[in-house]
């Protein structure tokens, strides 16, 4: 959310022009839905391909999942075991959000 800096030519139109808080919500929740529509957008091209994913260990957030990164950062959530933590796997991905991806290891 916006908020004036001071010596910027933004801070001198805040004095003059200023926007509500709540505007500034309303305006940021926009921003934020259109970014997860591009997000998600960018993440479906990887849908049924085999990614290789450095296994990084346990997954915060996601009970019973490993997560890692593919070569390009993005974040796979999958089954893994602890002996395969530290390890490339090849990971098929089966679903997308916005900012993660999630998928199975392929022999």
């Amino acid at each position: 959310i916006y908020s004036p800096r001071k010596g910027t030519p933004a801070a001198l139109l805040a004095e003059k022009e200023p926007v509500s808080e709540e505007a500034k919500g309303a305006r940021f929740a926009r921003l934020l839905a259109l970014q997860d529509e591009i997000a998600l957008e960018a993440n479906r091209a990887y849908l049924d391909t085999v990614q290789r994913v450095l296994c990084d260990g346990v997954s915060r957030g996601n009970r019973g999942m490993y997560s890692g990164r593919t070569a390009s950062g993005k974040l796979v959530h999958f089954a893994a075991t602890p002996d395969q933590a530290g390890e490339f796997c090849r990971v098929r991905i089966t679903r997308a959000d916005p900012y993660a991806l999630h998928g199975e290891i392929v022999e």
